[in-house]
């Protein structure tokens, strides 16, 4: 494959580099073929753990040392377990590359497992599996409880996360044993993507992978299945859901004997998902696969979820499933096969200009089916998927067994018992040892969700670790003379020094052109990526309308996005458009093929245009309920800040005519595409947009006032500083190089002990500090979560201490590393162009042009230790705006423990 470079180490490791030009930061995955399908009975869930021990510590890297260089440059690092693999991936700048070779060397070759990191790691996934499987509504559908009906193998059916108290029989023999069994360096693919030279990616590999001794990995499992011949059904409940779920599971083709089947199979789930109802969502959720569609090997399973009336029998579902693949099987499908191929197109070319993602995907279809190749061909395959293939794949469907799961409404919760499946007696196995001494052979088991999934797409599995969390599952499959066969390898002597960081090139924006159209709409588009997609960010000022009504807001952007996302559909072009709102912006966001960016912007411009809306505007409110504690806390400031409203909009036509005005929006687009031309286009569709914002009025808010907003679902409450930034203090740069100092960074000040005072982490709880735009001012803000308890001495930490912490200067050390923090943080938004977009975004809602980032990344090496201090001061030194608390507080204990505290700091 042009641009895929190729080696394969002395010791049986693959190597696959993936050059994109462009790009600041780099992706690192390692692949094992290892996944939950290989434990044997009495080792469910071992795999999960396995990958979760893995970050603990190796011999060069102890302690969590291995996260060091991930925080300090702003990186990403996580891992996951599926069906038949286990994925390890970071995400770091360029400069980084080497460390992280480094790190998953040392992990390879000889990784710590130590009593007190297994029963830290045994907690860890204990609640792990609770919160997804026992306290998530809805949870174990449809995994890992749908293996259980569709497979008859122990393998392939068992439970992958397992039993929690199962578990802890696990001992440090059987680690080391997995680890010797499974984890070799002919087991595994390492993938780097990003702007790399190979040949110097190859002489790191073998730097730090080359010494690695060569071990035999145990063989992959058998997973063929007899196959069943009559539905298979369960049924549960839970308490306190609002309607019944029903999951539908049948078997999809091999991809690795049939891939054309299974791809018409995939544009046929795709197919299901456009069912939509007149509100715009899908009717069903549908997935190929557990995890996404080329994400296991054979067997495994379309599946098709739908929320219905509590009481409707499964049957109805089915039937109706039914008699649409019969439809299906006999109908001209012609315009539905190729809405559905574009919408997979179009997704599969956005998700895959990531770098990250890219990465991934590349190192999963390699270990999976050696055919790394296979991602960069799908878009041509897909488009090669005739209508008599998918009518095929329905006629397969409609006359074939399924496995149907139900949850409904039940006054207590009812599922299989944990790491056990549905069909009776099988999980309940002997320990691990026995297992092994008998001979037992193991297979996999499943795993996933029902949401749509695209092509290709690495659907977040049972669980991730490390920055992120974890599960999923493996174990080991073995006869009695194999375990003579696997040893476990003999330490390597000494620790290895974690080379340094070379030189961060220099970060660049691509080819980009700035104007303001006739209309006063402020555009910018620039190139990059190098698929057919064009990213496209539209934000509008909510506005005064808007800042005092969230809930008029939020049922503004629902409306719209509905409207969106009908019309989007209707044309079949494929891309995106969705609608959101924070309480401060009213955010378009969304992309389109590049043949498909006229029907795209015919979509937004129709949104744009008012019309007739008849929801009242009481509505909103019911939209409310799922917003985080920092937007509840944000909405109740900006309210107060402004005062009521001197008069309420007549209907949701009137606030559409208020806010959705070209005056103070700004439009962000991204693609491989000519910026002028781009441009061009983007204000001809946009011409006819007409429209002012209305002035913000000026703040009626007092100093020194406490906003209690009662919210009893919350544990933990929370409290949040503002100040308006002083218009003529320092610039902008400097403000952030003053914010990581003091709460950006992860050895900030507000999570430590800073000279001469106390950090406002010291109860143990982090502060986060940030900027943004707020009604019509720059703020800066202090956001702290803590126990009830607590919530007073909060009001002295930050009153109190707050003033002397701004005021000290950073030394030399701290001001370097907090700098170099910052100006790696910034290249997240160069891995995509969809990334790109988000970045400019963000620099428009401040006023920036698209020289942002280079501006900052110059300047931020400028900065002076007295700079920062005087940041620091003028921007957190004092926080007068009225302070927000958030959670299950009674207002007459705020009111008499915090006054005593705000009346004793009156005169800080």
């Amino acid at each position: 494959m042009p641009g895929l470079h190729r080696r394969t180490l002395a010791n049986g490791l693959k190597l696959l580099v993936a050059p994109v030009a462009g790009t600041s930061r780099v992706a690192v995955a390692v692949h094992y073929r290892v996944g939950f399908r290989v434990e044997p009975p009495g080792m469910e869930g071992f795999a999960h753990l396995f990958e979760h021990l893995m970050f603990v510590g190796s011999q060069s890297l102890p302690d969590g040392a291995f996260f060091n260089h991930v925080s300090d440059t702003a990186g990403a690092a996580s891992g996951r377990t599926h069906q038949d693999y286990t994925e390890f991936y970071q995400v770091v700048p360029r400069s980084a590359l080497e460390q992280a070779l480094f790190s998953e060397a040392d992990r390879m070759r000889a990784p710590s497992f130590t009593q007190e990191a297994l029963t830290e790691q045994l907690a860890g996934v204990a609640a792990e599996i609770r919160e997804m499987i026992v306290e998530r509504p809805y949870g174990g559908m449809p995994w890992p409880h749908m293996a259980g009906l569709l497979y008859t193998s122990f393998a392939n059916a068992h439970d992958g996360y397992g039993d929690p108290d199962q578990l802890k029989q696990a001992t440090l023999e059987d680690c080391a044993e997995f680890f010797a069994r499974y984890y070799t360096p002919g087991n595994a693919v390492v993938t780097v993507a990003g702007d790399v030279d190979p040949d110097e990616v190859a002489a790191y590999v073998e730097r730090h992978f080359g010494d690695i001794p060569a071990r035999v990995a145990a063989p992959q499992p058998d997973l063929s299945e007899p196959g069943f011949f009559m539905d298979q059904t369960a049924s549960f409940t839970e308490p306190g859901i609002p309607a019944t779920a029903i999951t539908m599971g049948q078997w999809l083709p091999d991809p690795a004997a049939d891939l054309r089947g299974y791809l018409a199979h995939v544009v046929l789930a795709r197919m299901m998902a456009r069912q939509i109802t007149p509100d715009g969502t899908s009717a069903v959720s549908t997935s190929c696969g557990f995890f996404g569609p080329l994400d296991a090997r054979a067997p495994d399973a379309l599946l098709l979820t739908v929320l219905v009336p509590p009481a409707t029998p499964s049957v109805q579902m089915v039937g109706a499933v039914r008699t649409q693949w019969g439809m299906w099987a006999k109908g001209d499908l012609t315009g539905e096969v190729s809405a559905a191929v574009n919408e997979l197109v179009s997704e599969h070319h956005r998700d895959h200009d990531d770098i990250e993602t890219r990465c991934r995907a590349l190192g999963r279809l390699e270990t999976l089916f050696d055919r790394a190749e296979l991602l960069d061909e799908l878009p041509e395959r897909l488009g090669e998927v005739t209508t008599a293939q998918v009518a095929k794949a329905a006629s397969r469907l409609h006359g074939s067994a399924c496995a149907v799961m139900t949850i409904e409404p039940g006054r207590r919760r009812t599922r299989p018992k944990p790491g056990h499946t549905e069909q009776a007696g099988r999980g309940a196995a002997a320990p691990a040892r026995a297992a092994r001494a008998a001979g037992t052979a193991g297979t996999a088991g499943t795993a996933g969700t029902a949401g749509t999934a695209g092509i290709a797409g690495s659907g977040e599995s049972a669980g991730s670790t490390g920055a992120a969390e974890s599960a999923g599952t493996a174990g080991a499959v073995e006869s009695a003379e194999a375990a003579e066969t696997f040893r476990i390898p003999e330490p390597v002597a000494g620790q290895a020094s974690v080379p340094p960081r070379t030189e961060q090139p220099r970060p660049v924006l691509g080819e980009h052109v700035e104007t303001v159209f006739g209309n006063g709409l402020r555009a910018i588009a620039v190139r990059a990526g190098s698929a057919p997609v064009v990213e496209l960010r539209l934000r509008l000022p909510a506005g005064p309308a808007g800042w005092r009504r969230p809930d008029h807001m939020e049922l503004l952007a629902h409306v719209l996005g509905r409207r969106a996302r009908v019309s989007l559909h209707g044309r079949g072009a494929g891309g995106e458009l969705t609608v959101r709102t924070d309480g401060q912006w009213l955010d378009f966001s969304g992309y389109a093929r590049t043949d498909g960016l006229d029907a795209w912007l015919a979509v937004l411009s129709e949104v744009l245009t008012p019309s007739p809306m008849i929801e009242p505007l009481s509505l909103g409110r019911s939209l409310l309920r799922g917003r985080n504690p920092g937007r509840i806390a944000d909405d109740a400031l900006r309210a107060h800040l402004l005062g009521p409203a001197t008069q309420e909009p007549a209907g949701l036509a009137d606030l559409h005519r208020t806010v959705v005005v070209p005056g103070g929006a700004s439009l962000v687009a991204v693609g491989n595409a000519d910026p002028a031309q781009l441009l061009s286009k983007l204000e001809g569709a946009l011409e006819r947009w007409q429209g002012q914002t209305q002035p913000a009025p000026a703040s009626t808010a007092a100093e020194g006032a406490v906003l209690l907003v009662p919210r009893e679902d919350l544990s933990n409450i929370l409290v949040t500083f503002s100040a308006p930034e002083p218009p003529d203090g320092p610039d902008d740069v400097a403000r952030y190089l003053a914010t990581g100092v003091l709460g950006r960074y992860r050895r900030n000040r507000s999570i430590r002990d800073a000279p001469g005072t106390t950090g406002l982490g010291a109860s143990g709880y982090e502060a986060f500090l940030g900027r943004d735009l707020f009604t019509g001012f720059p703020r800066a803000y202090i956001q702290l979560m803590r126990p009830k308890e607590q919530v007073p001495d909060v009001f002295t930490e930050v009153l109190d201490r707050l003033p002397e912490l701004t005021a000290a200067p950073p030394d030399p050390v701290e001001l370097d590393l907090t700098r170099e923090y910052c100006v790696l943080e910034m290249l997240w938004g160069l891995d995509s162009p969809s990334k790109i977009a988000d970045l400019v975004r963000v620099g428009f809602s401040f006023g920036q042009g698209a020289g942002l980032l280079t501006r900052l990344y110059d300047r931020l090496g400028q900065i002076t230790a007295d700079e920062v201090v005087t940041a620091a001061v003028s921007t957190y030194g004092r926080m007068p705006l009225p302070s927000v608390v958030v959670g299950d507080i009674e207002a007459d204990w705020l009111s008499d423990e915090i006054e005593r505290e705000v009346t004793e700091m009156e005169g800080v």
